[in-house]
C-alpha cells in the first residue's frame, strides 16, 4: 500500500505512523502502571522508544499491504484493583491518545495556518517547506483519527472489544469473549 504513494508522502506518513503507534501503546502501558499493573514496565514497554513497541511482522505488513500493527502491551489483570473497570480504562487509553494527538495537531494547524500563509506571501521560496508542514499535519490528524476509530471497534483483538466486554453483564461478557474465537 505505501509503495503506491509518492515518496514525499511516504517520508511524512512513516514517522507519523511510528510515533502514533508508539504513543498508543505507551498510553496502554502508562494507564496499566497507574492502575497498579507493572507488567508492561517490567517488560520494558513503559517507554516512548518505538523499538519497544514495533512488531517486526506488523511493521512489514504495514509496508507491504498498508495495514499493520504494533506489539500489544502485556497486562496482568490480577494486578488491577477493579479488573473490569481498569481493563476498560487501559484499553481506552490507546484510542484516546490517538484522539488527543489528532485534536492537538488539528488545532495547531488551524491556528498556525494564518501565520503559515503570511510566511508564504512574504517569501514564496518557502512554499515547499510550508506545504510539507501542512501535509504532515494533515496526515497526522487523519492517521490518528483513523487509529482512534479503528481501535475503538468492539471486535477482538481491538481495544474496543475490551471496553465492550467489560461493560456487559458478566454472563453476556463471557459469551462475547467466546465469540472472539470465531
Amino acid at each position: 500500500m505505501l509503495f503506491r504513494l509518492e515518496p514525499e508522502a511516504i517520508v511524512m506518513i512513516v514517522p507519523v505512523l511510528l510515533f502514533s503507534l508508539t504513543v498508543h501503546e505507551f498510553a496502554h502501558a502508562f494507564a496499566a502502571f497507574r492502575l497498579g499493573d507493572d507488567t508492561a514496565q517490567r517488560a520494558g514497554r513503559l517507554t516512548l522508544n518505538p523499538l519497544a513497541h514495533l512488531d517486526p511482522i506488523g511493521t512489514l505488513m504495514l509496508f507491504l499491504v498498508g495495514f499493520g500493527y504494533a506489539k500489544p502491551v502485556p497486562i496482568n489483570i490480577r494486578n488491577l484493583k477493579r479488573p473490569r473497570r481498569d481493563d476498560s480504562i487501559i484499553a481506552a487509553a490507546g484510542p484516546l491518545s490517538n484522539l488527543m494527538m489528532a485534536i492537538v495537531v488539528g488545532l495547531a494547524l488551524r491556528f498556525s495556518f494564518p501565520a503559515l500563509m503570511g510566511a508564504l506571501r512574504s517569501d514564496p521560496g518557502n512554499a515547499s517547506l510550508i506545504q510539507a508542514v501542512v501535509s504532515m499535519g494533515i496526515y497526522a490528524t487523519m492517521i490518528n483519527l483513523a487509529l482512534c476509530v479503528f481501535n475503538s471497534l468492539p471486535v477482538y483483538p481491538l481495544d474496543g472489544s475490551h471496553v465492550m466486554e467489560n461493560s456487559l453483564p458478566v454472563g453476556k461478557a463471557m459469551k462475547f469473549r467466546e465469540s472472539a474465537r470465531y
